[in-house]
C-alpha cells in the first residue's frame, strides 16, 4: 500500500516516482506531477491539473482518473484510440471532466 505522495510525488529519498497502466491498444496511462500541480496523461497528452490524483481505471474502451482540486472531486474520461489497421492509433476523442462533491 503506497500514499497519494510515494506514488505521485517525491519519497522521503526525493526519488520521483510514477504509476502507469498500459491499455489494451498500448497507450500508456500515468498521472505525474508538473510543477505544483498533478496532471493525467495519455501517451503525450497532458490533461488539466489538480491538486491530486487519487486513482487510474483502464477498461476496454476509456481510461478515466480521478483528480481533486480543494473538496471537490472530478472524474476524467479519455476515450483509447482504437488501433487503424497499419497498426497506428486515431487520436481519439478529446477529455471529458465531470464534478462530484467531496463528503
Amino acid at each position: 500500500m503506497f500514499t497519494i505522495d510515494e506514488l505521485y510525488g517525491r519519497t522521503s529519498a526525493g526519488a520521483q516516482l510514477a504509476t502507469y497502466r498500459i491499455a489494451r491498444t498500448g497507450q500508456v496511462a500515468w498521472a505525474g506531477r508538473f510543477g505544483d500541480r498533478v496532471c493525467p496523461v495519455l501517451d503525450d497528452e497532458v490533461g488539466p491539473p489538480f491538486d491530486s490524483i487519487h486513482g487510474c481505471l483502464v477498461d476496454d474502451d476509456a481510461v478515466s482518473w480521478w483528480g481533486q482540486r480543494d473538496e471537490q472531486i472530478f472524474r476524467i474520461r479519455r476515450e483509447l484510440a482504437p488501433p487503424q489497421a497499419d497498426g497506428n492509433r486515431s487520436s481519439g476523442t478529446p477529455a471529458t471532466t465531470s464534478t462530484a462533491r467531496a463528503s
